[in-house]
């Protein structure tokens, strides 16, 4: 995550509003309207200037209010008015934007908040995240203190990737060909952890 002394919190609280903006001109104009052209245009160029400072943007939802690359921001839900809430109605607990993000992933991403939640949200969230390659949507499940019930059910995935990690490494070195199997194996355990909530976060001070 970028460290706060960084952040160009100014940009980053506008770029915030551009977001919501292209979310809200989607229930007021057609696509393809010239408002919600200018709202995307607006949002990308936002992005990219925060980009340039910071390479990646993490925006959370923890306990209903907003934290933003590790900074609580209470004040945004006055400031960005349903914007947590809408962002919880579709399971975007977590959006993570990395440098690069194009104006047809702002596209996306927009329309999908302003869309209806689907009932099969973890597929549609599947089918999003393709359309997405610079934003991440991430789920965030906080502990103060890992508790002996959370140790049983949680999948502990730091020692398989760690083990595949070393395993490529040692790979490249000799110049032999990847295991692209086992590399699927730890990326579908990542995966299929995310979206049960199998992998809760501990929180450090």
């Amino acid at each position: 995550m970028a460290e706060q002394r960084i952040v160009p919190w100014a940009d980053v609280i506008e770029v915030l509003h551009a977001l919501l903006t292209t979310v809200v001109v989607r229930g007021q104009y057609p696509a393809g309207h010239p408002a919600v052209d200018r709202a995307d245009d607006t949002a990308t160029a936002g992005l990219a200037r925060v980009g340039m400072q910071v390479q990646e943007l993490v925006v959370a939802i923890v306990e209903h209010e907003f934290v933003v690359a590790e900074r609580p921001m209470p004040e945004l839900r006055d400031r960005l008015p349903g914007f947590a809430d809408l962002l919880l109605r579709h399971d975007m607990e977590c959006l993570v934007f990395a440098r690069g993000v194009t104006r047809g992933e702002v596209s996306a991403l927009a329309s999908a908040l302003a869309a209806a939640p689907s009932d099969e949200r973890a597929r549609e969230r599947e089918r999003l995240q393709a359309l997405l390659p610079h934003v991440l949507l991430r789920y965030v499940t906080l502990r103060e203190q890992a508790t002996e019930d959370d140790a049983d059910h949680a999948d502990n995935l730091v020692p398989a990737v760690q083990e595949l990690l070393t395993s490529v490494v040692a790979v490249m070195n000799r110049n032999a060909r990847i295991d692209e199997r086992a590399v699927l194996a730890v990326a579908r355990r990542v995966f299929d952890g995310c979206v049960a909530r199998s992998a809760p976060l501990q929180l450090r001070r």
